[in-house]
C-alpha cells in the first residue's frame, strides 16, 4: 500500500542517511588529525612520506592508523627537539605500536601509555606505572640493553629514576624484536578489519583532499532535509 511504501522508502533512506553521516564523520576526523600532522611535519613532501610510513606501520601491526598518528603527533616534535632525526623519530614510533601488538595492548591502555610517556620531559612514578603496565616486555628490553636485572629496572622506574630518553633508547634499539614479535602474532579476524578501516580512511582522506568529496556530502544531506517530503513521496 501507498504507507506502506513510504514507510519503506523512510527506511532505507535512513540507513543510507546513517551510512552517509558515519563516513562525513569519518572525513572530518581525518581532516583534523590530517591537519595536526601537517604542523608535525617541516613539509607537505615530509608529510607525505611520514603518512603513508604510518599506515604502512599501523597494517603490519594491525593497528589502527588513528593511533599512529597520534604517536606521532604527540611525540616527534619532542624527539627532534632531543637530537633525534626524522628516521630515528618514526624507527621509535614504530618500535612502541610494534610492542603495543607484541604486548597484546588495549587501545585504552596504549593511549594513556602515550599520553604519560614519550610526550613528557621525565619519568615519574605514575609513568612508569603506565608504559611498564601497557608494554611490559619494555622493561625487559630496558634491562637487556643498559646492563641490569629486571628487578633493578622495575626498582629504578618505581623510585622515578629512570629516563625518557631511556625509554627512547630502548625502543630505538628493541625495534627488531618488537618487529619480529608482532611478525609472529599472525593475522585475526580483528586485526584484518583494522587494516580494512585503516585502508579506508586512507582513501576517505585522498577523495576529500583531492576532490572534495564529503563537501559534496554534506551538500546534499542539507538539500535533504530541506526536501524530506518530496523525497518520500512515490513517483
Amino acid at each position: 500500500t501507498r504507507t506502506m511504501g513510504l514507510l519503506e522508502k523512510a527506511v532505507a533512506g535512513f540507513i543510507s542517511f546513517a551510512a552517509i553521516k558515519s563516513t562525513v564523520e569519518l572525513a572530518d576526523n581525518v581532516a583534523s588529525i590530517n591537519a595536526r600532522m601537517k604542523l608535525a611535519t617541516s613539509s607537505m613532501k615530509e608529510y607525505n612520506f611520514v603518512q603513508a610510513k604510518l599506515l604502512e606501520t599501523a597494517n603490519r601491526a594491525g593497528r589502527p592508523l588513528e593511533e599512529m598518528q597520534n604517536i606521532f603527533i604527540d611525540t616527534a616534535g619532542n624527539l627532534q627537539d632531543i637530537g633525534y632525526n626524522l628516521k630515528d623519530t618514526l624507527r621509535i614510533t614504530d618500535s612502541l605500536t610494534y610492542a603495543f601488538t607484541r604486548n597484546a595492548t588495549s587501545a585504552q591502555r596504549s593511549a594513556a601509555a602515550c599520553d604519560f610517556a614519550l610526550n613528557k620531559k621525565t619519568v615519574d612514578v605514575n609513568t612508569w606505572k603506565s608504559i611498564s603496565s601497557a608494554i611490559p616486555s619494555l622493561e625487559v628490553d630496558m634491562a637487556r640493553i643498559y646492563g641490569k636485572s629486571l628487578s633493578e629496572i622495575q626498582k629504578l622506574g618505581f623510585e622515578g629514576k629512570l629516563t625518557v630518553d631511556m625509554l627512547n633508547k630502548t625502543l630505538l634499539e628493541s625495534y627488531d624484536e618488537n618487529l619480529k614479535a608482532a611478525d609472529a602474532m599472525g593475522s585475526s579476524i580483528s586485526s584484518s578489519i583494522t587494516v580494512l578501516q585503516n585502508n579506508f580512511s586512507q582513501l576517505v582522506s585522498i577523495l576529500d583532499s583531492g576532490f572534495g568529496v564529503t563537501s559534496g556530502i554534506a551538500i546534499g544531506i542539507s538539500f535533504l532535509a530541506d526536501n524530506l517530503e518530496f523525497a518520500l513521496v512515490p513517483a
